[in-house]
């Protein structure tokens, strides 16, 4: 094989591995809200997707309500039935949809419903939507993901990590009883996005939020911008 026949093999190898690179960095689809769903006719939008946990223990307004009213029943002497345990009442999924026009916030969490004269307790799945405006470019974000990425203090103990594929800047709290850490998107992509909190205390109360996913190419679909109140139906009265 003489020189020339060689570099152009060399060519079409480089062209093909570019083609191969562009098919492989195809924006994948998003995942719709748990319980959504579309029309097969859908229209899609590239954006950004990000989904999200928060779990606690003994730190909402609901699971304050079941801890109350169990312990009525025990000292009562009477049996509780139902889901007593207070994890689940208040812990919430996020699915967040962002273009450079909108966002649109999914939120699914979890209520009580307490019958505390048969001493029941029944969790009630929540779900709430939130849109915001994007307004030249600025990166805002809703409520659980806004934050900001300050520089650490003295008393305060400051580490970079790596949440969900974004660089992190984590500042910490720590003292006998209790402590936290707040980890916030250093990345351009998502910077001032709080990607992880965790809060915890010696009497075994805890809250974490944490951002398990985050893709700044996805392909969307439109549904979940222009008809996002179709999924606020709570499924437990649609029955």
């Amino acid at each position: 094989m003489t020189t020339r026949s060689r570099h152009s093999v060399w060519v079409l190898g480089i062209s093909l591995l570019h083609v191969a690179a562009v098919a492989v960095a195809k924006p994948e689809d998003a995942p719709l809200p748990a319980g959504y769903t579309s029309d097969s006719s859908s229209e899609f939008v590239n954006g950004m997707f990000v989904y999200a946990r928060y779990q606690n223990w003994g730190v909402s307004a609901a699971s304050d309500r079941v801890i109350r009213a169990a312990e009525t029943c025990r000292n009562e002497g009477r049996q509780s039935t139902g889901l007593e345990s207070p994890q689940i009442y208040g812990n919430e999924e996020h699915w967040l949809y962002r273009t450079d026009t909108e966002v649109v916030l999914f939120t699914r969490s979890y209520d009580a419903r307490i019958d505390l004269d048969a001493c029941r307790f029944e969790p009630v799945e929540v779900r709430t939507v939130m849109r915001l405006p994007v307004t030249s470019g600025a990166l805002d974000w809703p409520s659980r993901f806004d934050g900001e990425a300050l520089a650490c203090g003295r008393t305060e103990i400051c580490k970079r990590r790596r949440i969900a594929g974004m660089h992190a800047r984590c500042r910490g709290l720590s003292a006998p009883f209790v402590g936290s850490t707040d980890c916030v998107s250093i990345s351009r992509a998502t910077r001032g996005m709080t990607l992880s909190t965790h809060f915890w205390s010696d009497d075994g109360q805890f809250a974490d939020f944490t951002v398990t996913s985050v893709r700044v190419d996805a392909r969307i679909d439109r549904a979940v911008f222009v008809s996002a109140d179709r999924w606020k139906t709570d499924p437990d009265r649609s029955r």
